[in-house]
């Protein structure tokens, strides 16, 4: 999709706000080129009429300019205040519309082909100064500006050739210098600095999450002071890409300045001769300095062209890295509940995480029954989150299909999906807050009643009512001042298989779910899933000998295919 595309689409809902802070950005601007105007004209009319005779003195009208020049610094003031309150409305509602379109994509992509982006480069493209805040500010920085410079031009042009063309075409020459041939030539010599400064916040905030994450590993292995000098050196280099994007900002205004102001006192010169010659249209004396500064006021709204020129190049590069994330196409979402199958079966399914990598899954097929309990094992990283996330329908398939009894579950998203399968990924996140919060971020309305079950049955009941807190102990990391519990590994384990089974689904799929438990432990959370008493079909997808010993059948994934280890 193209920048114009993209901005016609986020712009599309917000027309309205849209079009009232490009109205008052342009009357904030016309008020401000007409009090410069008015107010030159009034000073030098009144100098004129100071030096007359008495009887041009009674006869000035000194009234009426002054109300004029109050009400259009009023009408400035108002129209740019309200044009900030609008446009920033606008700048947020659109960043919060594109930080959902980012959100949709990520979850069309699935969490085991995200994996393949860095935790940094994902933080970078949705938070502040990242590229759903430079898409959603894509009008306020690039769009108004431009539009308001280009308004002003053709009102100033209008004007002056209504006094003299030749003082028309002087200002069109300088106008068109200024905002048109010099903005191009900065945007190309913006571009290369601002894709290095993007490039570079984007690595150095993916490697300072990297570090955080490994801090004490790094902390022992290179010591403190390594660390500090290292991301010293980061920041040095792109404060040396800011530097000279801020430097040529800088100059643009600057230039603008100087050319405005030789712009006004060769427009003044022109408007005396024309005066002089007696062909300026009737108007007096005191309308050459009304000319000079309105010529001057004209070129006021260029100067943000400059931050216009960065932020359009920001906006470009955060267009293409949100296009660069590659997503299957959307399935129909399925609002009605799904029939509860009683077999669910991969055929001949191929997935490829990358464009021209090799096939994680290739040709692979299994069936799973409900009154049957399989085990899926295979070597680490041969692809059982893979088929985690295919059955769950985070990944479409490149080739192949997921069936439920025996039908295409393509038209099913993942929301459909989870109606009647309770899964419970290799990955799971533990949200600091309390374990009651924790758990009904399965069940929202679960009664405390069934979260205790729940625990009880992954084997997490004891600890918990140790704690004097019990469903409000608050977990995870605590902060300063605050009791918090932090679960070892095999907890948290439990923990997600409890959130599993208060779902109470039809359908069980674990992915390691006893990874880190010890054997006993292991046994008794085992026991509890065959003793359910809802009776689901349940997916292991583990190596561990325990969960295997108690499987109907279990199959082997290696090199990309599944073959039974053990049959029924």
């Amino acid at each position: 999709m193209t920048t114009r595309e993209y901005l016609g689409r986020l712009g599309r809902p917000f027309a309205g706000l849209i079009g009232a802070g490009l109205g008052l950005a342009v009357l904030a601007a016309l008020s401000n080129w007409l009090l410069l105007a008015v107010a030159g004209w009034f000073l030098a009319a009144t100098a004129v009429a100071g030096l007359g005779s008495a009887a041009v003195q009674a006869g000035f009208n000194i009234v009426l300019p002054a109300a004029c020049v109050r009400l259009l610094a009023m009408t400035r003031i108002l129209a740019r205040y309200g044009e900030r309150l609008v446009t920033h409305d606008l700048a947020l509602r659109q960043s919060g519309l594109v930080q959902s379109w980012l959100f949709g994509r990520i979850a069309r992509i699935g969490s085991v082909r995200m994996a393949a982006y860095r935790g940094g480069d994902l933080l970078h493209r949705c938070v502040s100064d990242s590229d759903s805040d430079a898409i959603g500010r894509g009008w306020l920085d690039v769009v108004m500006p431009l539009a308001v410079a280009c308004v002003m031009a053709i009102a100033g042009l209008a004007a002056a050739s209504a006094f003299d063309a030749r003082c028309a075409l002087l200002l069109g020459v300088a106008l068109l210098g200024m905002g048109g041939v010099w903005p191009v030539c900065l945007l190309r010599r913006q571009s290369g600095d601002t894709e290095r400064l993007e490039a570079l916040r984007i690595e150095d905030q993916a490697a300072l999450v990297a570090m955080l994450d490994g801090f004490e590993t790094l902390l022992i292995e290179r010591g403190g002071e390594a660390l500090a000098a290292e991301i010293a050196g980061r920041a040095a280099q792109a404060q040396g890409c800011a530097d000279r994007i801020a430097g040529r900002q800088t100059l643009h205004g600057t230039m603008v300045v100087c050319v405005a102001a030789l712009t006004a006192m060769g427009v003044a010169l022109l408007g005396s001769a024309t005066y002089h010659a007696g062909a300026g249209a009737g108007a007096g004396a005191a309308f050459l300095p009304m000319l000079a500064l309105g010529a001057l006021a004209v070129f006021d709204p260029l100067i943000p062209v400059g931050a216009s020129c960065a932020a359009l190049v920001r906006l470009r590069l955060a267009i293409a890295r949100l296009s660069g994330m590659k997503s299957p196409a959307a399935t129909p979402e399925t609002d009605r509940a799904i029939a509860v199958p009683e077999t669910i079966a991969l055929d001949h399914v191929t997935v490829r995480h990358a464009e021209q990598g090799d096939a994680v899954l290739s040709g692979a097929s299994l069936m799973l029954r409900r009154e049957e309990s399989t085990v899926l094992t295979g070597p680490s990283g041969s692809g059982k989150s893979t088929v985690l996330a295919t059955l769950m329908g985070q990944i479409v398939p490149d080739q192949g299909a997921v069936l439920l009894d025996g039908h295409d579950a393509a038209g099913c998203d993942t929301r459909a999906r989870t109606s009647v399968v309770a899964a419970v990924p290799q990955r799971t996140h533990l949200f600091h807050d309390t374990l009651r919060a924790n758990m009904r971020l399965a069940v929202p309305e679960a009664e405390d009643d069934a979260i205790w079950e729940a625990l009880d049955a992954a084997q997490l009941g004891p600890l918990a009512r140790s704690w004097p807190e019990g469903l409000d102990t608050l977990l995870g990391e605590a902060g300063p001042g605050e009791a918090g519990v932090r679960l070892s590994g095999g907890e948290a384990r439990r923990l997600a298989v409890a959130q599993a089974l208060l779902r109470r689904k039809p359908w069980l799929v674990l992915d390691e779910a006893t990874v880190g438990l010890d054997a006993d432990t292991e046994q008794r959370v085992l026991d509890a899933l065959d003793t359910l008493p809802w009776r689901p079909g349940i997916f292991h997808l583990a190596h561990r000998s325990a969960v295997q010993a108690r499987a109907f059948h279990v199959l082997r994934l290696e090199n990309g295919s599944i073959a039974p280890v053990r049959p029924p």
